[in-house]
C-alpha cells in the first residue's frame, strides 16, 4: 500500500474492524493475504491473525514478517479445526466463480457471533462514471450493495451494513453468522445433472438419435452450451415472439411446436422443470408425442 490514501483508509478499515470484534480471544483470518500487509496493520491492533493465500512467492513473503500463513484456497479441508473470531476478505470475491459456496466456507468456520468484513468494487461507481476502464478481465463478478448483501444471505450471513468507502469505489459489507443458514442452496440442483445429461446426450447422438430441446429460456441457453450441438435439431417454445429467431450461444432455431414433425423425434429434453407437468401433458395429448421424455432435475428422469 504505497499510495497514501489508500493506506490511511485501510488503516481505518482495520481500526473499526478491530473494534467490531466481539470475540477478540480468537483468531481472525485474512483471506487472500497477498505479502501480509492487512495482517500487519490488525496485528498491530493486538489482533491474533492467520492469512490464507494461494500464492506462493507471496505466502513467502508473508511468513518471513513472521504472521501465520495457510498456503492455499479457501475449502473445507484448509479451513478445517478452525474457530474463527472474523474474517477479513478484501478484493476477492469479485474474482471467484462461486462466490456464495466461497462465502458459506467462512460462515462455517467462523464462531458464533463472529463478524467477517467484506470488501468488494462498487459497481454503482463504475455505472455514475461510466467508468468503463473499471472492467476487468480476472473479476467475474461486479456487486452492487442489493446483489452483494444477497449473495451473503444466500451463504448465511447476516449483513449488519454496507457501506461505500474511499469516495464511493469500494463496497464494504459487515456480516454475522445468521441464526439458520438460508434454505435456497448455493449450487442450483440443475446445474448438477449436467455431466449425466451430457454423457447421455452424446451416445443418443452417435446412434444417429434426433433430439430437440424445449424451452427456449436461460436453463436451456445453459443447457445446450454444455454440450456436443451436433445433431440436435431445434428448441421448441411456445412462446410465438421467438419463434423464427435464435438461441444465443449455440445459434439453435427456435421454434412454435406446431411446426416440429414429433413423429421423427426420439426424445424432447425439458430443462423448463416448473412447467414440466403442463409440457409433458402438451406433449402427450396433444400433440401425441410417444419418444422419450428428458426432465432435468436432480437427477435426469427419464419419462
Amino acid at each position: 500500500m504505497h499510495i497514501k490514501t489508500l493506506r490511511d483508509y485501510r488503516e481505518q478499515l482495520a481500526a473499526d474492524f478491530t473494534q467490531s470484534l466481539s470475540r477478540p480471544a480468537l483468531p481472525v483470518l485474512d483471506v487472500g493475504c497477498g505479502g501480509g500487509d492487512f495482517l500487519k496493520l490488525l496485528s498491530e491492533r493486538g489482533v491474533d491473525t492467520i492469512g490464507i493465500e494461494p500464492s506462493g512467492s507471496l505466502v513467502k513473503i508473508a511468513r518471513s514478517s513472521g504472521y501465520k500463513v495457510i498456503h492455499d484456497y479457501v475449502r473445507a479441508e484448509s479451513l478445517e479445526g478452525l474457530s474463527l473470531g472474523g474474517f477479513t476478505c478484501l478484493q476477492v470475491l469479485e474474482h471467484l466463480d462461486s462466490p456464495v459456496s466461497f462465502l458459506k466456507t467462512l460462515r462455517e468456520a467462523l464462531s458464533v457471533k463472529g463478524v467477517g468484513v467484506i470488501e468488494v468494487p462498487s459497481l454503482e461507481k463504475i455505472t455514475e462514471g461510466r467508468r468503463f476502464y473499471d472492467f476487468f478481465g480476472d473479476h467475474l463478478n461486479y456487486f452492487n450493495a442489493r446483489t452483494l448483501r444477497m449473495c451473503c444471505e444466500l451463504a448465511g450471513l447476516d449483513v449488519l451494513k454496507i457501506e461505500r468507502r474511499l469516495d464511493g469505489q469500494f463496497l464494504v459489507a459487515s456480516v454475522t453468522p445468521s441464526e439458520a443458514v438460508c434454505s435456497v442452496p448455493a449450487g442450483d440442483s440443475f446445474f448438477g445433472c449436467m455431466p449425466q445429461l451430457r454423457q447421455w446426450t452424446a451416445g443418443q447422438l452417435v446412434d444417429g438419435k434426433k433430439l430437440v430441446f424445449w424451452g427456449a429460456g436461460y436453463k436451456s441457453i445453459a443447457a445446450i452450451a454444455e454440450m456436443d450441438l451436433s445433431g440436435i435439431e431445434c428448441v421448441v417454445d411456445s412462446d410465438p415472439l421467438k419463434a423464427g429467431k435464435f438461441m444465443p450461444v449455440s445459434h439453435l432455431v427456435i421454434k412454435l411446436p406446431e411446426s416440429v414433425d414429433f413423429t421423427t423425434v426420439d426424445a424432447v429434453i425439458l430443462v423448463a422443470v416448473a412447467y414440466r407437468e403442463e409440457i409433458v401433458l402438451q406433449l402427450r395429448e396433444r400433440i401425441g408425442f410417444s419418444g422419450l421424455i428428458v426432465a432435468c432435475g436432480d437427477q435426469l428422469e427419464f419419462l
